[in-house]
Formats: structure tokens, C-alpha cells, sequence
């Protein structure tokens, strides 16, 4: 594709370069999405689709800013990709129960308790009696709980139908995607870009957009560029109930279980710095599923459709 220029040239297709891409070519930009594997088939798509509770009142660090904008846009995106595609991308603003059942986890939970109050994020503070009530699937844990809280802003979605939408969206707008087309090395003049390489032909564009996920700390070494991004490997067990027991995402320390409408139920995650290996261990599934079992003991008696 050396002939013609491009507007914007987006290394990585997941949820973030497809956003990015959508909303460049609704302004009429001539967009390429290029991805070393399938398109929207990385950590975007394997993940729970739990979206946190982000700061209200006005913040300044660069990160917690732009995850307070996205919060607030998901659900106008949802609500704008369900019209645009007709898919129904599973948001839900659900809210989260997040539960203390250690000492340390106790501390770190009123330590957060001063961050959601200094940047205006509702919470309640709940009794183990009240959480017991709120999710009656906690029951057998709810003993154990020394305290718990409630965060009514927590919100989930399906990642396989939000980046279906998000690619449909894309197409729609006659997007280019470029899959199993890694780029290999950038060509640079007078310190800007002027094409990326791929092992097959190079790609010039007026702008470059890297959204690699966990490759992009690859992809920017050679711009000189340090992001201290690092691939982390997490685990989920996906299961299935007979019917919908709770609603809000139930957690602890780093491990969660999400709830979908369907009666599907995941559970996870481990936190686990073993470069991009992609695979389950039986050892951490049954890690997970002890635990996922030690909160929600029904889960025990629910099939588990895969890992």
C-alpha cells in the first residue's frame, strides 16, 4: 500500500483502536486498523468487561481523567452502537459490592474509601448483614465478611459483542482492517514516522495511533518511547446457572465474579507476570474455582463450561 496516503494508521485492533477508529472515520478520516492477529481477538475480547467506578468531580492526572471520560461515554456508546448495528453490547450499570473478608484487605478497602470520597464516587458502606440481604448468593460467605461496600456506578458490558458492534460500526464507515499483518519497524525522517513496515509491504499515513495492548511497550522501544507496560496474565472460569442469582459484580482484593443476564457467570482473575502466554494452568482454575465457590457456594453445583 505504498501508494496514497491514509489519515490515521492504528496499530492494534481492541477495543481501544477500534473506539479510536470509529470515531476518526465519523469524521470523515480514511482510517487503517492493523492487527497482528485477528482483529478484536486479544485481551480486549477475553476480558470480564467490568468498568470501575471512575472519578465525578474534576481530576488532573491523565490516566484517572481519561478512564473518567470513558466511564461517562459508555453507556451513550452503547446506547449510539445498539442503534448504529442493532447489537446489544451488555451494559449494564449493575454496581459492585466490593467485601473485606482479611485484615488487609479491610485496610486497603478504607484506604480507597478516602479516594472515592475525595473525587466525589458514591459508595455505601454495608454491614455483612445488609450485603447478605443485597446478594442473597453471599450467604454462606457473609460470616466471613468483615465489612463490605457498595459502589452504584460499577458497571459491566460483553466484550465479544461490544468489539462485534465496535467492528460493524467501523465497517459501516468503510474502515480498512489488516489482519495478521504485524508491524515489524517504523521508517523515520527529521524525527517523525514515515511509514510502518510489515513483513510484507510499508504504510504511509498523515498519523500513527498504537493501541497493541501489552505489545505496544515493543512497538514504542524503538521511538524511544518507555511505557513500563508489561504482559499479565489472568485467568477466568465461565459458568453456567440455571438462573440469575445476584446482579451487582461481587469482589475481592483482585479476584471478581461477574453475573450476566443470561445466567452465565464469570470468575476470576489471577494477576500472573509470565510474558504472553496465553494458557490456562489447572493448578490457578482450581485456585479460582475454590474461591469463586468459598463466596457463591451454588457455583459448586453449577456447570463450568470452560476456562
Amino acid at each position: 500500500m505504498n501508494g496514497g496516503q491514509t489519515d490515521l494508521f492504528i496499530c492494534g485492533g481492541g477495543s481501544v483502536g477500534l473506539s479510536i477508529a470509529w470515531q476518526a472515520a465519523s469524521l470523515g478520516w480514511k482510517v487503517i486498523v492493523a492487527d497482528a492477529r485477528g482483529i478484536g481477538r486479544g485481551a480486549s475480547w477475553s476480558g470480564a468487561g467490568i468498568l470501575p467506578p471512575s472519578a465525578i468531580s474534576p481530576i488532573e492526572e491523565p490516566f484517572e481523567k481519561l478512564r473518567s471520560l470513558s466511564h461517562a461515554l459508555h453507556p451513550q456508546w452503547a446506547k449510539q452502537l445498539r442503534e448504529e448495528t442493532g447489537i446489544d453490547t451488555g451494559y449494564l450499570a449493575c454496581g459492585g459490592i466490593y467485601v473485606a473478608r482479611t485484615l488487609g484487605e479491610l485496610a486497603t478497602l478504607t484506604a480507597q474509601q478516602s479516594w472515592w470520597e475525595e473525587f466525589s464516587i458514591p459508595y455505601e458502606k454495608l454491614s455483612a448483614d445488609e450485603t447478605a440481604r443485597r446478594v442473597p448468593a453471599l450467604c454462606d460467605a457473609s460470616p466471613n465478611i468483615l465489612q463490605a461496600w457498595s459502589l452504584p456506578t460499577e458497571s459491566q458490558l460483553r466484550n465479544p459483542r461490544h468489539l462485534k458492534a465496535l467492528r460493524l460500526a467501523c465497517e459501516s464507515r468503510d474502515v480498512t482492517f489488516l489482519e495478521n499483518e504485524p508491524i515489524v519497524r517504523w521508517e523515520i525522517e527529521q524525527g517523525q514516522i514515515r511509514n510502518a513496515v510489515s513483513p510484507s509491504r510499508r504504510f504511509a499515513a498523515e498519523r500513527y495511533c498504537i493501541t497493541a495492548g501489552a505489545w505496544s511497550s515493543q512497538l514504542l522501544k524503538p521511538l524511544n518511547i518507555e511505557t513500563g507496560i508489561l504482559p499479565v496474565r489472568g485467568q477466568m472460569i465461565l459458568y453456567k446457572s440455571l438462573q440469575r442469582e445476584w446482579l451487582p459484580i461481587l469482589n475481592e482484593g483482585h479476584r471478581y465474579i461477574v453475573a450476566r443476564d443470561d445466567g452465565h457467570v464469570l470468575a476470576g482473575s489471577c494477576e500472573e507476570e509470565v510474558g504472553f502466554q496465553e494458557t490456562t494452568t489447572e493448578s490457578m482454575i482450581e485456585q479460582l474455582h475454590a474461591w469463586a465457590t468459598s463466596m457463591v457456594r451454588s457455583l459448586e453445583s453449577t456447570e463450568r463450561v470452560r476456562a
